[in-house]
Order: structure tokens, then C-alpha cells, then sequence
């Protein structure tokens, strides 16, 4: 999908069960032969984190940058994802 130049969307959810908390972050989209793609980033332990949004958006970052997209830093990940854009 990235090679034909398709930006991927991005998604994530908080689990919870019998004391386990994770974040997952996937990204999403349609490729040329119309067929979905979906690569899971990161699922990150969540149970002891506050559910704020400054940690969602920290769990975020970070598990973009470790799979190479920008974000803030010399670019944005608006530039490589679709999302909703004005945050932060």
C-alpha cells in the first residue's frame, strides 16, 4: 500500500480484562487492487496508566516514530497517515 502511495489511516483502543490493560494502534487502508491492508503497530501495556489523553497521545507517538513516521519533529504525521487534523 505505501509503495503506491496510498496513506494509511490510524487507529487505536484501550483493552481491559482480568486486570490485563492494553493499547493497541493500527493502521489501515485500501491498497490499488482495492483490497485492505491493516498492520497492527504496537499494543502496549495500559494497566497502569492513566486513561488521559496526553498518554494516549505519548503511546501514540511513540509507537509511530518507532516505525518511521514523523510526528512534530521535522514534519508531521499528517504528512504519512490520514487522521483528524488540528490536534496537538
Amino acid at each position: 500500500m505505501l509503495a503506491d502511495g496510498v496513506k494509511p489511516s490510524v487507529a487505536g483502543d484501550i483493552w481491559s480484562h482480568k486486570g490485563c490493560s492494553l493499547m493497541g494502534i493500527t493502521l489501515y487502508g485500501i491498497n490499488s487492487n482495492w483490497t485492505i491492508q491493516e498492520w497492527l503497530v504496537s499494543a502496549t501495556p495500559f494497566g497502569a496508566t492513566r486513561h488521559t489523553g496526553e498518554a494516549i497521545d505519548a503511546i501514540t507517538v511513540e509507537s509511530l516514530r518507532r516505525h518511521g513516521f514523523q510526528w512534530r519533529q521535522s514534519g508531521s504525521v499528517y504528512e504519512s497517515i490520514h487522521g483528524k487534523q488540528g490536534l496537538g
